[in-house]
């Protein structure tokens, strides 16, 4: 919870500029090794400062804890993540976001993290996104979400 709250003060800050800002939200399907599958609720703030650059500051809250496949443990995957990015248009309505950055994971290792988005521009303030990000070794994120221009 603490990190929501972090993140809409930080999206308050930054979107006050002039800049181009965008949040977006949806489902991620969490595929980690020797773990069963789960699914989690991802938010994400992209800010856009310079004309392909930017960052995606972004959150991924597990809805339920996923079981060792081997000893039956459970462990909660939600993460937290910074990504440096940079978005080639390919045509007016369509973009590809590639990103890699620093992971915080509730319960896997911390650290690199990586993936790319293909973004779909529905009208002049909102589209839909399809994307895979790699948190960590053993943590893959399949995503879908509707996104939001400030």
């Amino acid at each position: 919870m603490r990190y929501i709250i972090f993140m809409l003060i930080f999206i308050s800050i930054l979107s006050s500029k002039n800049s181009q800002s965008f949040i977006s939200a949806g489902i991620i399907h969490q595929n980690i090794d020797d773990f069963d599958n789960s699914q989690a609720l991802h938010l994400c703030f992209s800010y856009m400062d310079f004309s392909k650059f930017g960052f995606d500051f972004g959150y991924a809250q597990s809805f339920y804890k996923a079981k060792n496949k081997k000893t039956g443990e459970e462990k909660n995957f939600s993460a937290l993540y910074l990504f440096p990015t940079y978005i080639i248009p390919l045509n007016n309505s369509t973009a590809f976001k590639a990103k890699a950055g620093y992971a915080k994971n509730e319960s896997g290792d911390d650290g690199l993290g990586y993936g790319v988005d293909i973004i779909f521009q529905v009208n002049q303030k909102s589209g839909f996104s399809i994307g895979f990000q790699k948190m960590n070794r053993e943590i893959n994120y399949f995503m879908l979400n509707t996104v939001y221009k400030f």
